[in-house]
């Protein structure tokens, strides 16, 4: 099987570091939702692998699959705990790409994964 060549987002990285990028973001990008479960057990669902970036646009899993219309990918992600509040460079966060994408599925699961982490946050008097 062909090995795919970096994207301009890859440039600069350790091939390992390349690699680990790839793999899971990758599979977010492309819909892989069997590659995303099992990438994200291997690495225990930890919440700093899921919200990994590229490392020049900045995107992370929840993105890229919101960019793309991957609603498996993102209820998955979603429902592990990636933070859906990351921006990217360009400052935008999941939520508004699934809505640039006239997406209705992918963005009521980001938007419902918002809530559901803000009432989950302690409240404190100010």
């Amino acid at each position: 099987m062909a090995q795919t060549k970096p994207t301009s987002e890859y440039v600069g990285l350790s091939h390992h570091d390349y690699r680990k990028e790839q793999n899971l973001l990758q599979a977010a990008r492309s819909g892989n939702l069997e590659k995303v479960k099992q990438l994200a057990a291997l690495h225990g669902y930890s919440k700093s692998y899921l919200n990994q970036k590229t490392s020049v646009t900045g995107k992370t899993a929840l993105i890229l699959a919101a960019e793309e219309n991957r609603t498996d990918v993102v209820r998955f992600l979603c429902k592990h705990g990636a933070n859906a509040s990351i921006h990217d460079a360009g400052n935008k966060a999941a939520l508004a790409y699934a809505r640039d994408k006239r997406d209705p599925k992918c963005a009521d699961i980001i938007s419902r994964h918002i809530q559901l982490n803000q009432k989950l946050l302690p409240q404190y008097d100010t």
